[in-house]
């Protein structure tokens, strides 16, 4: 989503013949995504990089062909076989979402809003929209549940619940506000009792829930 900040230090994330501005760096050495995205458009234009780019193309398969690549991509619908000398693979490997389990998150199916993965969050401002005046619940314990939760929070009509390991929060002042006022409510616990607009917790308490964002990672696939 475009709210999102990186893990990864600006540093780390700069061309060594294309500093970053100061503008990048600032409040904190973070970028957030409109930031990178800036970022590298101006390097490629700067190095005439975008005609070499075909945007909106699938890799459908790839095979050698003597000393070549012979590469299938699908662009706007249709198929073109191109030659390469060379290949780099750059998926990554946090793309594959990882899901609670049935036990985990028990009668799923019954749950009436709705629930997705963090992933599937594109942008947080048309999420806080269509929440407005609802209450999320967000299942994850680690920078995605909370890059997350600070960018909701700051719509006063919604309310978040939060649960699995919940003491950094606990500890962190920068919530201390939210939870005293009752906006932001702290769970422990890693399985739910689902029904169609509550969700119960291990402490055996329930509470009435509008959506259920997952922050809970991704499998290790390529």
């Amino acid at each position: 989503y475009w709210e999102m900040v990186s893990l990864i230090p600006a540093p780390g994330m700069t061309f060594k013949d294309f500093p970053m501005d100061r503008e990048y760096l600032m409040p904190n050495s973070h970028l957030n995504h409109k930031s990178y995205f800036k970022y590298i458009k101006e390097y490629a234009e700067k190095f005439d990089l975008v005609w070499h780019c075909v945007f909106g193309a699938t890799v459908e398969k790839i095979q050698k062909k003597g000393n070549e690549w012979e590469v299938e991509v699908s662009v706007n619908g249709e198929k073109q076989i191109r030659m390469y000398d060379y290949v780099v693979v750059c998926i990554g490997h946090n793309h594959d979402p990882w899901y609670l389990s049935g036990e985990e998150l028990k009668n799923q199916e019954l749950f009436k809003g709705d629930v997705i993965h963090s992933s599937q969050i594109k942008s947080i401002e048309e999420y806080k929209e269509a929440h407005s005046n609802k209450t999320v619940l967000i299942i994850g314990s680690w920078i995605s549940a909370f890059d997350i939760l600070e960018l909701l929070i700051q719509d006063p009509t919604i309310r978040v619940i939060v649960s699995g390991n919940i003491t950094p929060l606990t500890k962190s002042t920068n919530f201390k506000p939210y939870i005293d006022s009752g906006q932001l409510i702290l769970k422990a616990g890693k399985k739910y009792d689902v029904t169609e607009n509550t969700v119960g917790f291990e402490d055996g308490s329930r509470e009435n829930v509008d959506s259920i964002i997952l922050c809970t990672g991704f499998k290790s696939s390529f």
